[in-house]
């Protein structure tokens, strides 16, 4: 035996009837459309170092592997650099975003054109580039 259901019961479930109505994970699988979020532009790796000549010539030797490459230098001698939070932008998209731990770093990219953004002290320096341009810098 059902219970009566009061005006206010009837009420309740009245609005939590719309509140719910077109929530989509009340519903069954085939009938669940979810937006589909945009697919990330995934960076496949990078690489950065190049402290030390050493190390600078280890760097270099990976080249080959990446798409991209990039200096951070500072000072009016081109003092190589190093902890600088980089951020790569393809249009209004953040593609990767890193602390480089030397003055040279190498990226695999999908094909396109990218702003590299670097800060270092407070300032804030970009470069625009494209895949397959490894020769590329930032300047403080």
């Amino acid at each position: 035996m059902t219970r009566p259901r009061t005006a206010a019961t009837r009420a309740f479930l009245q609005k939590c009837a719309v509140l719910f109505s077109g929530a989509p994970w009340m519903l069954s699988g085939a009938q669940a459309q979810m937006p589909t979020p945009p697919a990330p532009v995934h960076v496949g790796s990078h690489l950065c170092g190049g402290v030390g000549d050493s190390s600078l010539t280890q760097l270099q030797s990976r080249a080959t592997d990446y798409n991209l490459g990039f200096w951070m230098v500072g000072g009016p001698g081109g003092a190589y650099l190093a902890d600088v939070p980089i951020e790569i932008r393809s249009g209004s998209r953040t593609v990767a975003r890193f602390t480089a731990d030397g003055p040279l770093c190498y990226v695999k990219l999908p094909g396109g054109r990218y702003t590299v953004t670097g800060t270092h002290n407070g300032q804030t320096r970009s470069v625009q580039v494209h895949s397959g341009s490894m020769n590329n810098y930032l300047r403080w």
